[in-house]
């Protein structure tokens, strides 16, 4: 499968989300949304048990977050760089919706105890259940994503990904819009992972259905996190903190 073809798949789709996103940022925002404490309830809060976990979702949501926004914010211009650039993010998307979901369920025994965990019963099920199946596309993709490609490509992972991407005439090695190392693009190393991960998929669908199938399956993992972390941390902080709207300084 090509990369830079791939990444023409979603052009039209990215391009409504990119205007959406571009529309939202010119708003001139008055007023914005404030939780907090006082220094007072902070210092009685530092030894507390769910507070220490209200803090570690709270990371889990913003690393998602960041990695959700990064990924649409690159241009799908065509370009090298950011043809690149937009799938290298996935990769990094993908790690870190992995390691997200094993963190939240291993808070699990310390959050089971609040409404909010309950209450989301269902969804913290759901991705037990894909964390703990072997055939889940969790354990079959993103695993790998995350244990083999994502910040090493391990050796048997490049000699099978060989085996797997058909060979052409020429076999580009590095291709680059200027001689500049940040507009660099390495075809054969971005087209061996790309069809290393989508091979991992055991299904028959063609390539460009697999490529479908694993972002939408990643987005809808995050969300089940975010939902579940962020119900949790409302809960613990809205015990001890105040909420208001505020005018923001210009």
């Amino acid at each position: 499968m090509n990369l830079y073809r791939t990444t023409q798949r979603f052009k039209l789709r990215l391009q409504q989300v990119k205007k959406a996103t571009i529309s939202a940022a010119k708003l001139r925002w008055k007023r914005f949304y404030r939780i907090a404490v006082t220094r007072t309830t902070y210092e009685k809060l530092r030894n507390d048990e769910d507070f220490i976990n209200s803090i570690q979702l709270s990371r889990l949501v913003s690393v998602i977050r960041a990695a959700q926004s990064n990924y649409l914010r690159i241009p799908n211009d065509g370009s090298l760089r950011n043809t690149r650039d937009r799938i290298e993010y996935q990769y990094i998307y993908s790690s870190i919706v992995y390691e997200t979901t094993i963190s939240l369920l291993n808070l699990g025994g310390k959050l089971k105890h609040l409404a909010a965990w309950k209450a989301n019963s269902m969804l913290t099920k759901e991705l037990n259940g894909q964390k703990n199946d072997s055939n889940s596309y969790f354990k079959q993709v993103l695993a790998p994503i995350r244990n083999t490609v994502m910040f090493h490509f391990d050796r048997d992972a490049v000699t099978t990904a060989m085996d797997i991407l058909p060979v052409k005439d020429r076999m580009d090695l590095l291709i680059g819009e200027t001689q500049l190392n940040k507009d660099m693009l390495t075809p054969l190393a971005g087209d061996l992972v790309l069809n290393y991960v989508l091979a991992m998929d055991q299904s028959k669908i063609p390539g460009f259905e697999k490529y479908d199938r694993w972002m939408e399956y990643v987005t809808e993992i995050s969300s089940k996190v975010i939902t579940v972390a962020n119900a949790c941390i409302l809960e613990i902080w809205t015990k001890h903190a105040k909420r208001t709207h505020e005018r923001l300084d210009r």
